[in-house]
């Protein structure tokens, strides 16, 4: 018996500070979400390992709600913001074929050659 599944993993949890009320330790398997509440659009940049070379300004929900199935196979509800929302909402938007290109406020405007740092070689 054949399914379709929608599985994203967000994990967040090498960042210097998580949320303090998140609903997850910056780790999460998300199977078939769905955002069901967003609330206090905001711009912030954004890259991505799909599109290397660039970043550029996204507007996105400053907080969502999201139902999904979790890695034991229960259904939950996830309550994110800041930078949790932002990348919950990156990666749903992969699941339905979407780029952060899709979502620049203006490509002519809002989309940076991401900026290459050289390593200082040891000597």
């Amino acid at each position: 018996m054949g399914r379709f599944l929608r599985i994203a993993i967000v994990d967040i949890s090498g960042m210097r500070k998580l949320p303090a009320d998140s609903s997850i330790s910056g780790r999460m398997v998300l199977i078939n979400p769905e955002i069901t509440e967003w609330d206090g659009m905001v711009m912030g940049r954004e890259g991505c390992l799909s599109v290397p070379d660039f970043t550029g300004n996204v507007i996105r929900a400053e907080q969502i709600r999201c139902t999904a199935i979790d890695e034991k196979g229960q259904q939950r509800e996830y309550r994110c913001i800041g930078y949790e929302a932002r990348a919950v909402q990156h990666e749903v938007d992969h699941l339905d074929g979407l780029l952060f290109l899709d979502r620049l406020v203006s490509r002519r405007t809002d989309l940076f050659k991401r900026k290459i740092y050289k390593q200082k070689s040891e000597t």
